[in-house]
């Protein structure tokens, strides 16, 4: 990943003025809105800006969880959740209440991406989603303690899947549904009797 595509993105466009409100809510899944936090976006983006924000931050420059594997990639994207919270706040949206609607489940962002708010909202989402990504959002008021088993639930959901995934059926159940698959699934009884024994079986 390059150094500082995502918040060169982010800092596309500058300094709109927009009103921020004492009663903030989460950032709506329209397009417009997503365009009004960009011409919001502002900040440094230089590589001198994001690591000087890290060391001031405490932020490893290392992978950390599954999801940020390169060196820098955890302190871009903390970074850049920074700026996003700054152009959010400052086009009258509450990230926290963002973050909130985001922990009910990954259909939340779906809803998001679609409307064109997914890019925008990556670096907040991915973060919420580790241990290390919660800490500092809490820290920097982004995140309430109280919305991290949201996030926590769509993790455990994850990895369950991935173990569904890579479970590997014994071949007493693989044999049994294939027979029983036979009759009507032919040369496709086989797979049709390993997914239902990943599923189902034992």
């Amino acid at each position: 990943m390059k150094l500082r595509v995502l918040v060169a993105a982010l800092a596309a466009m500058l300094g709109c003025v927009s009103v921020n409100t004492a009663n903030a809510t989460a950032l709506p899944a329209q397009f417009r809105a997503g365009q009004q936090v960009m011409n919001n976006a502002g900040g440094d983006h230089s590589q001198a800006a994001i690591m000087d924000f890290c060391k001031r931050e405490g932020i490893p420059l290392r992978p950390v969880g599954t999801q940020f594997i390169g060196k820098t990639d955890f302190c871009v994207f903390a970074y850049t959740a920074y700026l996003t919270d700054k152009a959010i706040t400052k086009t009258g949206y509450s990230t926290k209440d963002t973050l909130s609607r985001l922990s009910q489940g990954w259909q939340q962002f779906e809803v998001y991406r679609q409307q064109g708010l997914g890019e925008l909202l990556q670096p907040l989402f991915m973060l919420a989603l580790v241990p290390e990504g919660q800490q500092f959002l809490v820290k920097k008021g982004m995140l309430r303690q109280s919305d991290i088993a949201g996030f926590d639930s769509m993790m455990a959901y994850e990895r369950k899947l991935t173990e569904q995934r890579n479970k590997k059926p014994s071949a007493s159940c693989v044999q049994s549904k294939t027979a029983e698959y036979s009759a009507v699934a032919g040369p496709l009884a086989k797979q049709m009797a390993e997914q239902w024994c990943k599923k189902y079986g034992q």
